[in-house]
């Protein structure tokens, strides 16, 4: 696959998809909405992957979207009319659209700072891992802009709305000891172990069963936004799925035989 902007590594069922413009921190240009894009449809596309890491190189997550140059996707923005704009603000979601959709759990590994389109990337993500020089921001605010890329419904679910209507609102950074304290992040580590730990986290979910997985994400996400009623019909009409699937024989005989389980998907 031939990407310019982003890596995509895959290992042991672990998908790891690496924004590499570290010269730019990462900010997202016209290409690197594609390259990305492409990326999370051969991860998606490949039913041997069972957990997707993001991340960025050098010192940064994603410095959110391309101001100027060539790239810049602001200055494009304001030269078009209404029309235009809603088209180009409907390509650069579809990034946290395909992360939010994935049918595998997506970890953020956030090595720095992940600011307007960044921050609406990692919390499109399931979990999100940082180090402490991790800091989050909702940049659109200092701009006078709505934040395009899904933030006042994105944030909420990790944060609560009052918290969210503050940190979009203000537009202030958030650090990130706030950030675990508050559940942007699932985890704060050190710099030297940010890697380690989210592998470690990464390789635990990649043994487990993946149907079940697959079926508890989908859950969820749906149950966010259903009644009680209707969340527990919908647990209840996956519930065979997973009784009648090979996983579970498997781990049942594990348990009596006192081992790890060997998951197969199946």
């Amino acid at each position: 696959m031939d990407l310019e902007t982003v890596i995509l590594k895959k290992e042991e069922g672990i998908a790891t998809i690496t924004m590499n413009r570290p010269e730019v921190l990462n900010a997202v240009s016209d290409e690197l909405i594609i390259d990305l894009a492409t990326a999370l449809d051969e991860v998606a596309s490949d039913k041997e992957m069972r957990v997707l890491v993001l991340t960025g190189a050098g010192k940064a997550f994603c410095a959110g979207a391309q101001l100027k140059g060539e790239g810049g996707i602001i200055g494009d923005l304001v030269s078009q009319g209404v029309a235009e704009i809603h088209q180009s603000i409907q390509q650069i979601q579809v990034l946290p659209r395909k992360l939010h959709n994935m049918e595998i759990p997506t970890i953020a590994m956030v090595n720095g700072a992940a600011v307007g389109a960044g921050f609406s990337l990692a919390l499109a993500c399931d979990m999100r891992v940082g180090s402490e020089k991790a800091k989050f921001r909702v940049s659109f605010t200092k701009l006078a802009l709505v934040p395009g890329t899904g933030d006042t419904w994105l944030l909420p679910r990790a944060v609560g709305p009052a918290k969210a209507a503050e940190i979009i609102f203000t537009g202030d950074f958030v650090e990130a000891k706030e950030a675990e304290r508050i559940g942007i992040l699932s985890k704060m580590t050190t710099a030297e172990e940010l890697e380690s730990e989210t592998m470690a986290l990464a390789r635990k979910i990649a043994q487990g069963p993946p149907i079940a997985i697959k079926l508890d994400k989908m859950l969820l996400n749906k149950g966010a936004d259903l009644d009680m009623d209707s969340a527990f019909e919908m647990i209840a009409a996956c519930a065979p799925m997973g009784l009648t699937s090979e996983d579970m024989k498997e781990g049942v005989l594990a348990f009596v035989e006192k081992r790890d389980p060997r998951f197969q998907g199946k």
